[in-house]
C-alpha cells in the first residue's frame, strides 16, 4: 500500500498543488514560492522560502519534476518532509563548492526531523557535502540519489534511529571521506542502499548499526571504527552486503583501526553474515577482512575472493581479539587463512569452523596421510588416519593446554610411537608403541608442561 506522500510524488500535478492543498494539507509546492526548476535559474531563495513556510505548519515541501540550481546551503528545518517527483525526475544541484542541504542542529538536544524521498542531490564535482545531518532524531531517507560530491554524499552525525533505504551514492568521497559517513549515532539502519565510485564507500564510527542487503563497489570499501575512538566502540551487524573492488585499500572491509584506548575494544559485537566479496578486478588484494582491537566478532557464510597474490584471507591484530568465530566460507584457499599479529594461525582452516576465546581454539578434522610422521594438528579436535603403507607417527606438533584430540583409524597401517621426545611427544597408556586398529578411536589430551600428548 502506497502512502499519501508517494501518491503525491507520482500523481499530483503542479496545477493541483493549489492554495487549497497548501492551506488544508500543509503541502507546499516550491514553484508557488518562485522556484523555476529549469536548470538555469538560481532557485536558492525560493526553495528556502518554501522550507521556512513549511516549518510553521510542520508540513511537506513538494518538488515537481525539474532541475533546481542552488548557490548557497539550504537549511532543512525540523518536522519538514521533502518529497520529489522521482529519483530521476527531480534534482537539486549546486553551482558552488558548498554543503547542499544542512539538517544540522547545535545540540545537545536532539530534534525531530522529517523525511527526504524520491529526489536527487547533485554536487557536479564541486559540492562538498550533499546532506549534512547532526543531532537528528528518527530521520528517514528513502530513494535519494547522492551524486558527485567532493567529500561526503551524506554525513550522518550524532543521530538516533536514522533509517536509510534504497538510496544511491555515485562518485562521492575521497581518500579520507566516505561516500556515506555515520558517526556518534545510535541504531543507524541501512536497507538495500548502493554505493559506487569514490575511494571509501561506507564509513561507520562510534555507532551501533544494522546493515541489510545492498552493495559497496567500484573502488569503494567498508571502514568500521576507523576514527579515533578512545571510549566509544563501534558495533553492529552486516547481512547480505556485496563488497567489490576496494580501490586504494588493501582489504574489502577493515574494522577497529581507530581505537586509541588503553583497554577495551574499538569494535564490539560485530557480525558479518552472508556477504559477497567477489574479485571484481585483477588488482592484488592482500586481505579479505582486517579487524583490530575487537571483541565478540562472528563471521559466517561469507564468500571472499582475492585476486593477485594475497597475504591472508583474514587479518587479526591487537591484543584484544577475543571471542572470535569464523564459519562456513564458500571455498578453501591455498594461502594463509587467518593471520594474527603477523603470524599464521596454523590451527585455522577454511573448510572447518574456527573459534577463539582468548588463547583457546578448536577446529574440525584433519586427515593424516602416508608418511606424515610429524603432522601439524594445531587446534584440531580429531584427526583421521589415511595411510596406504605403514606409517609411524613420532610426534604431533602444536597443541593448546587441555586440548582434547581424537585419532580415528580408517586403516591399520599407522603406529603411534611412544615417548619420541621433543615438542609434541606421544605418551601412550601402555608406555609402548601403539598400532592403531581400524575403525577405532583413540583419545589424547595435551599437557603443556611436558609438551606431550597423553592418551586417556
Amino acid at each position: 500500500m502506497t502512502t499519501v506522500r508517494e501518491e503525491l510524488a507520482k500523481h499530483v500535478t503542479q496545477s493541483m498543488m493549489s492554495s487549497f492543498f497548501i492551506d488544508k494539507m500543509g503541502i507546499i509546492n516550491v514553484k508557488s514560492y518562485g522556484a523555476k526548476g529549469d536548470g538555469v535559474t538560481d532557485d536558492t531563495a525560493a526553495i528556502q522560502s518554501a522550507l521556512t513556510a513549511a516549518a510553521a505548519s510542520k508540513g511537506i515541501v513538494f518538488f515537481p519534476p525539474g532541475t533546481y540550481l542552488v548557490s548557497a546551503t539550504l537549511t532543512w528545518p525540523q518536522y519538514v518532509d521533502i518529497i520529489g517527483s522521482g529519483l530521476f525526475n527531480t534534482t537539486i544541484k549546486t553551482v558552488n563548492a558548498i554543503t547542499l542541504v544542512s539538517a544540522s542542529y547545535a545540540g545537545p538536544d536532539y530534534k525531530q526531523w522529517g523525511s527526504m524521498e524520491n529526489i536527487s542531490l547533485q554536487g557536479a564535482n564541486i559540492g562538498l557535502i550533499g546532506l549534512d545531518v547532526q543531532y537528528n532524531y528518527q530521520m528517514k531517507l528513502d530513494h535519494v540519489f547522492f551524486g558527485y560530491f567532493a567529500t561526503n554524499g551524506a554525513m550522518i552525525n550524532r543521530t538516533i534511529m536514522t533509517k536509510m533505504s534504497h538510496c544511491l551514492f555515485l562518485g562521492c568521497g575521497d581518500a579520507t571521506h566516505g561516500s556515506l559517513e555515520v558517526d556518534y549515532s545510535t541504531t543507524f539502519n541501512w536497507v538495500s542502499n548502493y554505493i559506487s565510485g569514490g575511494q571509501i564507500g561506507l564509513m561507520i564510527d562510534r555507532t551501533a548499526f544494522t546493515i541489510f542487503n545492498g552493495a559497496v563497489e567500484s573502488s569503494g570499501r567498508v571502514l568500521l571504527g576507523s576514527k579515533s575512538e578512545a571510549s566509544w566502540p563501534t558495533g553492529g551487524t552486516i547481512i547480505g552486503l556485496d563488497i567489490e573492488n576496494p580501490g586504494n585499500g588493501n582489504a574489502y572491509l577493515e574494522a577497529g583501526y581507530g581505537w586509541t584506548g588503553t583497554t577495551g575494544q574499538g569494535i564490539t559485537g560485530f557480525e558479518l553474515l552472508n556477504c559477497s566479496m567477489p574479485p571484481a578486478t585483477t588488482t592484488s588484494i592482500p586481505y579479505g577482512i582486517k579487524i583490530k582491537h575487537s571483541d565478540g566478532a562472528h563471521f559466517a557464510r561469507n564468500a571472499i575472493g582475492q585476486p593477485g597474490s594475497p597475504t591472508a584471507m583474514i587479518k587479526l591484530e591487537g591484543l584484544t581479539n577475543l571471542r572470535m568465530s569464523i564459519t562456513g566460507l564458500s571455498s578453501a584457499v591455498s594461502y594463509t587463512y587467518i593471520e594474527e599479529n603477523g603470524v599464521e594461525r596454523t590451527d585455522a582452516r577454511p573448510d572447518h569452523p574456527w573459534y577463539q576465546a582468548g588463547e583457546h581454539s578448536v577446529l574440525g578434522s584433519k586427515i593424516l596421510t602416508q608418511n606424515s610422521t610429524t603432522p601439524a594438528i594445531n587446534g584440531y579436535s580429531y584427526v583421521k588416519t589415511n595411510s596406504t603403507a605403514a606409517t609411524t607417527i613420532t610426534n604431533m606438533t602444536g597443541g593448546i593446554d587441555g586440548q582434547v584430540l581424537y585419532i580415528f583409524a580408517t586403516d591399520s597401517n599407522t603406529t603411534l610411537q611412544h615417548n619420541a621426545g621433543g615438542a609434541g611427544q606421544i605418551l601412550t597408556q601402555a608406555g609402548v608403541n601403539l598400532a592403531l586398529t581400524i575403525a577405532k578411536a583413540y583419545c589424547f589430551i595435551y599437557d603443556s608442561s611436558t609438551t606431550a600428548w597423553v592418551q586417556i
